[in-house]
């Protein structure tokens, strides 16, 4: 088992909630009539902005986790 420091823990949890709010997206632009092609803009959108909010996380800060 591995000792995950607090610091990687919420890094991961972040990005899990990014999946989470794309599947609840998507469930909205399908409510609201969007075709898949729609869709997809609109979600890549979302993803790229969610990622350019996780990449102001600096990796090289955290400290390495043990085994």
């Amino acid at each position: 088992m591995y000792d995950v420091p607090n610091e990687i823990r919420d890094y991961i949890e972040a990005y899990l909630k990014m999946w989470e709010d794309e599947e609840s997206y998507n469930a909205v632009l399908i409510n609201q009539g969007k075709n898949q092609k729609e869709r997809m803009e609109l979600l890549l959108q979302l993803v790229v902005q969610q990622l350019q909010m996780l990449e102001t996380v600096s990796l090289n800060n955290l400290p390495e986790f043990r085994k």
